[in-house]
């Protein structure tokens, strides 16, 4: 069912696939939710192979500037993971496209939660000793996404341009475990 079905697909290729058959199917008058799609789809994936997710790329550029790895690029590092997420398209007035803009965004911490999940490292104790318990695993995903999103940019004094991120960020981590307390 669409557009459901596109924000559950994790695969950058297969969500345009069902982008580009949803365009199809309107006969030439391609509705404006769904152009503004093609133009986020293009932004994150960058074109045609969807090779890269750069909001995924800014997440992970965040996370490692949130633990203070100094290959990260500090406040620069930071500038620049916040422009492609495109947080600045929400300095302006609420719209359709900010609209779909945060629902890429809740996708997005969908996919990171996924991985988080899946991730041996993530879901181990150090040396892969011992799997973390169900509890522990959300509190480790929620501390880490409260780290990138809230206290990141309250470090950069920049926590209004990363509200909508924090936001969907206790937004999905509530979906995907049915309705947990918000971060």
């Amino acid at each position: 069912m669409w557009p459901e079905d596109y924000y559950r697909e994790l695969d950058g290729a297969l969500r345009k696939e069902l982008l580009d058959k949803e365009i199809d199917s309107c006969g030439g008058k391609i509705p404006e939710e769904d152009r503004l799609r093609l133009e986020l789809w293009e932004a994150r994936y960058g074109g045609a192979d969807a090779g890269v997710d750069y909001f995924m790329k800014g997440w992970t550029d965040l996370s490692l500037i949130a633990k203070k790895e100094p290959a990260a690029g500090g406040r620069s590092g930071f500038r620049q993971a916040a422009r492609a997420l495109m947080l600045e398209r929400f300095s302006g007035e609420r719209g359709i496209y900010t609209d779909l803009l945060y629902e890429e965004y809740i996708h997005l911490f969908h996919m990171i939660i996924y991985l988080y999940l899946h991730d041996y490292g993530f879901t181990h104790h150090v040396l892969g000793i011992g799997k973390i318990g169900a509890d522990d695993l959300q509190k480790k995903i929620a501390e880490r996404l409260v780290r990138v999103t809230r206290e990141l940019p309250a470090r950069f004094n920049m926590t209004n341009l990363f509200r909508p991120l924090e936001s969907a960020a206790a937004e999905a981590f509530a979906e995907s475990f049915d309705g947990r307390p918000q971060l």
